[in-house]
């Protein structure tokens, strides 16, 4: 493996040690929970995936930008029922993703995007 890449790696492990070992202090927990009501006429629960995936990459941006950090788990789903009962989450919602949020104990590195081109393709792979 590149030395690039195996950096790059390590930092991904330390972070998420890191996320462990101090997800109990932070200052705030997002619960992002939906209802499948789309298409009206026949609800796909296909799309409401999709759409609490978009609002917690939005929420991720959003944090970093004002140098925020905010890590997404589905941890919820260890103890669901019983945060189902806490929060008095109605039936018909399902909790997607848990967002831990809080300052970040550590910089932010800068963000590294590969070329457009690498990533991108048009008219075939």
């Amino acid at each position: 493996m590149p030395a690039a890449e195996n950096d790059y790696g390590r930092h991904i492990e330390a972070g998420i040690r890191n996320r462990f070992a101090h997800m109990g202090e932070a200052p705030l927990t997002i619960l992002i929970c939906g209802r499948s009501c789309y298409p009206h006429n026949s609800p796909d629960e296909r799309f409401l995936w999709s759409a609490m995936g978009v609002a917690v990459q939005n929420m991720l941006l959003a944090a970093r930008s004002i140098g925020i950090g905010m890590a997404s788990r589905v941890l919820h789903l260890l103890a669901e029922p019983r945060i189902r009962e806490i929060v008095g989450l109605p039936d018909d919602r399902v909790i997607g993703y848990t967002a831990v949020v809080g300052l970040s104990q550590r910089r932010f590195r800068p963000l590294n995007r590969r070329p457009i081109d690498e990533v991108v393709h048009r008219n075939g792979w």
